[in-house]
């Protein structure tokens, strides 16, 4: 495999001002669960300004993560998912685990679930169409999962494809998703993939979809 290029000066102050801009945020980007966690120990932000809680963030984010992701770590396309804002990280953990394992889509014919996944894949969802058709079969009941627990499947999926290295990352991810259904997931998604992670994101590459971003 050719090794990859080193990131240039310009790509690291890039990653920078999108990692800076995404901490800024991510108090109001939590999930639900995440927000009601942690949010509470961080009161006194209440009684300063929007300026002052943007320029807080960061710091607090990395003392709570034990560090922030490594720039140069950003220049391997896996790790730049936490880069994303919740809306997109669970578009790209739905579409991870879909693609791994297409025949999802040609078993799901509940028209509110297809409906749902339609949505969740965003411009994934036709290119994943064409491949489902080779895809195995799976009952009903996994058709018809909603997308948060596919996003939820993805979210192993990928974290099983991360190094030790990116465990930042995979740490700034994890707010973007429910924690009671990880912790439910307990390391099974019980539905087998049929596809590793970087055939999956090679056939996504092929029919034009880059992932993750």
């Amino acid at each position: 495999m050719q090794a990859r290029a080193a990131a240039t000066p310009g790509q690291l102050a890039e990653w920078a001002v999108a990692l800076g801009t995404r901490l800024e945020g991510l108090h109001l980007d939590l999930d639900a669960e995440w927000r009601d966690e942690i949010m509470p120990t961080w009161r006194f932000a209440d009684a300063l300004a929007p300026a002052q809680v943007r320029r807080l963030m960061p710091r607090l984010w990395a003392q709570r993560l034990g560090g922030l992701p490594p720039l140069e770590r950003l220049a391997e396309p896996l790790p730049r998912l936490c880069l994303l804002p919740r809306t997109e990280v669970l578009s790209r953990l739905c579409t991870l685990a879909i693609a791994r394992r297409p025949g999802v889509l040609r078993c799901c014919i509940d028209r509110d679930a297809r409906a749902h996944l339609r949505a969740a894949l965003a411009a994934s969802f036709e290119p994943l169409m064409v491949v489902s058709r080779l895809g195995k079969p799976v009952d009903s009941t996994v058709a018809n999962w909603s997308p948060v627990v596919w996003a939820c499947i993805g979210w192993a999926d990928w974290c099983a494809a991360l190094p030790p290295a990116d465990g930042l990352a995979r740490e700034l991810v994890r707010l973007s998703l429910p924690r009671r259904m990880l912790d439910g997931l307990a390391g099974s998604v019980g539905v087998p993939a049929e596809r590793q992670v970087p055939q999956a994101i090679e056939m996504l590459a092929e029919a034009g979809v880059v992932w993750p971003c």
